[in-house]
């Protein structure tokens, strides 16, 4: 057996000229075609894979910048009754961010509790199994999914943040 690998800019002339230096004794198989559907195949799955990533990621982004949003706003007397007694729009803000990084925290946690060990199996059943790879801790996987996740923090305390600040604590507490 002989295996031959060709570039990828090698032609059809290529080819068959070295079929003609193989010889009639000498089974000749050309693989080119197979391995360009299995590249097309992992294409494809690379994109659905990733987009459906891309997706869960967005939605994620969103219930972050909702939930703190809600927070706030269902809040807002309260916060209108603290300015009144004196404290600062930067330490509400601060309050608020307090409030966001938590739960981006603890989401974090349960996010890197829940998905590593079954990254872990999934990687064991597909991977391990066949070919003997050993499976690796994703430290840039977490590294983006902890960024993404810090973005969407600082992102869901802007739009409170900005809420407060023009907050009137005349109509905030007459409202009460």
């Amino acid at each position: 057996i002989l295996d031959l690998q060709l570039k990828r800019n090698a032609s059809q002339t290529d080819v068959d000229g070295i079929r003609a230096a193989a010889g009639d004794q000498v089974r000749f198989s050309d693989k080119r075609l197979s391995n360009e559907e299995s590249r097309a195949v992992y294409s494809i799955f690379f994109l659905f894979l990733y987009g459906f990533l891309a997706v869960i990621a967005l939605i994620s982004i969103f219930n972050i910048i909702n939930s703190i949003a809600m927070s706030v706003s269902a809040r807002m007397n309260e916060y209108g009754a603290m300015r009144a007694i004196g404290m600062s729009t930067a330490q509400m803000v601060r309050m608020v961010a307090a409030e966001t990084a938590s739960y981006v925290f603890w989401g974090i946690v349960a996010g890197c509790g829940a998905g590593l060990p079954l990254n872990y199996k999934i990687y064991d059943m597909l991977v391990a199994s066949r070919w003997g790879d050993g499976w690796y801790f994703p430290a840039a996987a977490v590294a983006v999914i902890v960024g993404v996740m810090i973005l969407s923090a600082v992102m869901a305390v802007w739009g409170p943040a900005k809420q407060i600040r023009e907050m009137s604590v005349v109509d905030t507490i007459s409202a009460l």
